[in-house]
């Protein structure tokens, strides 16, 4: 009976040092569900995106009765600027403008969207080391181990920080969206009045000129080049550097089309305009706009 009892207890011995030595074993060889070969699976891709400098962006459009074009045009630069927010930007400031019979400070709406960081690309890992380098198993499963263990802190940051980078990419969208539906909701005056395009264009080159002198500066103007009053005309425009975009642009003869079209990219370019490019409705319906 003596010699039985201590049979079970040497099995039980035995079979306590093997649990023992298997729970050490898990404890050191590394688990591999969620590695590949010691390099951890990333879970939030970073967006690849080219740095985009800062843009400066002012909207002169006209308003009732003498152009009908205010709503399409304000629905094209919000299109346009909802598209645009992304990572590895330096800003957005867009200003959109009323030509009416005093159009200067005549603002309809503006939206500035701060820079945006790059995401971070995917950092170098170190490879799992090689077996054949140890003698003993255990200091091999050990170096795994540690490897495996520092590669995931390098990812675990590194996806903190995209995961941090693209709740404030979101924020920033939801954000401008709700703008950019303002823009797509307002009702432009009607004014029969006069037409101020000058007062327009001194207001759009106080915008610019004052802007950051490393930003891309952009003029949208729909209007049919028709001013008839001097109350805003300035001897200080400048657009310097600027380029300029005429869209929706109309009239009921091509010829006098031709030739107003002719005076205002004269205009334009007189106060310093790098780019002049203007576009008829059925073009700018089908344009993609670039600011």
């Amino acid at each position: 009976m003596n010699s039985q009892h201590k049979k079970l207890g040497r099995i039980s011995l035995l079979l306590t040092g093997l649990l023992f030595v298997m729970l050490c074993a898990c404890s050191i060889i590394p688990q591999t569900g969620h590695t590949n070969n010691g390099q951890p699976d990333p879970g939030i891709a970073p967006i690849v995106s080219p740095y985009q400098k800062l843009r400066i962006v002012d909207a002169c459009i006209n308003t009732p009765p003498i152009s009908s074009y205010f709503r399409l045009a304000a629905g094209v630069i919000a299109d346009r600027v909802d598209s645009y927010i992304n990572v590895n930007e330096g800003g957005l400031l867009v200003y959109v403008s009323y030509i009416s019979s005093h159009s200067f400070g005549d603002e309809a709406w503006h939206v500035a969207v701060p820079a945006i960081p790059a995401d971070v690309g995917q950092p170098t890992l170190s490879p799992t080391p090689n077996p054949a380098s140890f003698t003993n198993p255990y200091d091999h499963a050990n170096a795994v181990a540690t490897v495996t263990r520092t590669n995931t802190q390098i990812t675990t940051s590194w996806q903190a920080q995209l995961k941090s980078n693209h709740e404030k990419l979101a924020a920033i969208r939801a954000e401008v969206k709700k703008a950019t539906d303002t823009l797509r909701a307002i009702t432009p005056p009607f004014d029969p009045v006069a037409n101020d395009y000058l007062g327009c264009l001194a207001d759009a080159s106080q915008h610019l000129a004052s802007a950051n002198v490393n930003a891309d500066k952009y003029l949208i103007i729909v209007d049919p080049h028709e001013n008839n009053t001097l109350v805003n005309a300035s001897s200080t425009i400048n657009f310097s550097g600027v380029t300029v975009r005429e869209i929706f642009r109309s009239c009921a003869v091509a010829s006098v089309c031709q030739a107003t079209d002719r005076t205002d990219e004269q205009l334009l370019r007189s106060y310093g305009a790098k780019d002049v490019q203007i576009f008829d409705v059925a073009q700018s319906e089908a344009l993609h706009i670039t600011f």
